[in-house]
């Protein structure tokens, strides 16, 4: 790594430490090896836990690509299509769910409404995936037809989730951690189960308006799973990038070509399971290879994941 980028990344984090004593961690993987790591902060401010690089963040929407190679291990299987139609799985959803394939919920092609436009404003509980089904179920609008238009839906992930229950046999938190986090040895990871442990586990902080740091770790739509509920560290996340097509065979890049839909604008950006990508030469920067990327953001947690798979770069 060139020294000007780890003085920057070194003075970033320094300005983290200042405004704000919770938890930030980076790393930058080429190779398989780490070239720079840096975790500061405290993963919990009341107890003074400081944070490490086996600190188990929310990854919020970066969870997604999870849920994606779980319905990818359950077509392996030949347990699935992503040609499916949701009332494969949901008999009772509404009209809208003839047309709506699984390749639509994993490319947010879908047109399903947002749960969180129709969900009550008086909630008090959280939501969970079930509950999400049981607002779209029977709710016949949808945004657009099916495979005509992007446009970003947690609705559909959640609804993934429910599937891979479906057809598993098995609560979704229990498949992630049979099917995915065992095999890769990521041990401490969890998928957020309400009042279940998190190992090693970061709370959530923000700063109010007078800049002062306040706890900021649960909402009424933090519960869900198939759209943002992985907690998971620096050293599970690099086994998860260094050791997913080897142990279980989920090559994203070599996927996009049979489930990927292109964005709105010129970018040349594609969206496909859990991954926002940009095919090489595309893009503001012409001369990159193909890229993955993906941001989750929800109370108190913000995550960014950058790939270059020719690179090797995480």
């Amino acid at each position: 790594m060139k020294e000007p980028f780890t003085k920057k990344m070194d003075k970033v984090f320094t300005e983290f430490e200042k405004s704000n004593p919770a938890a930030h961690a980076l790393f930058v993987i080429q190779n398989e090896e780490i070239i720079y790591q840096k975790v500061v902060g405290e993963a919990d401010i009341e107890h003074h836990t400081e944070a490490s690089t086996i600190t188990n963040f929310r990854m919020a929407s970066v969870s997604k690509q999870f849920t994606a190679a779980a319905i990818l291990l359950l077509e392996k299987q030949g347990k699935l299509s992503l040609d499916q139609p949701l009332t494969d799985f949901f008999p009772d959803f509404a009209a809208p769910g003839k047309l709506i394939t699984l390749r639509h919920l994993l490319t947010h092609t879908s047109g399903i409404v947002d749960y969180e436009e129709i969900m009550p404003d008086t909630l008090q509980a959280q939501l969970l995936d079930t509950d999400v089904l049981a607002l779209v179920e029977g709710y016949d609008k949808v945004y657009f037809p099916a495979g005509s238009e992007f446009r970003y839906s947690n609705t559909g992930f959640c609804l993934l989730a429910l599937v891979v229950e479906k057809v598993s046999g098995q609560p979704y938190a229990s498949f992630v951690e049979q099917e995915i986090f065992t095999p890769l040895e990521m041990l401490n990871s969890r998928v957020f189960e309400p009042g279940k442990d998190i190992p090693e586990r970061a709370f959530g902080y923000a700063l109010d308006e007078a800049g002062k740091v306040r706890f900021s770790d649960q909402s009424t739509t933090s519960a869900t799973k198939g759209d943002g509920g992985v907690y998971t560290s620096l050293e599970d996340y690099r086994r998860w990038y260094n050791l997913r097509q080897e142990k279980l065979g989920i090559d994203f890049p070599a996927a996009f070509s049979t489930c990927e839909a292109p964005l709105s604008g010129s970018s040349g950006a594609f969206y496909g399971l859990g991954w926002f990508f940009l095919p090489e030469g595309t893009g503001r920067k012409k001369n990159l290879p193909l890229t993955m990327y993906h941001s989750g953001s929800t109370c108190g947690f913000s995550n960014d994941v950058v790939e270059i798979p020719a690179e090797q770069t995480l």
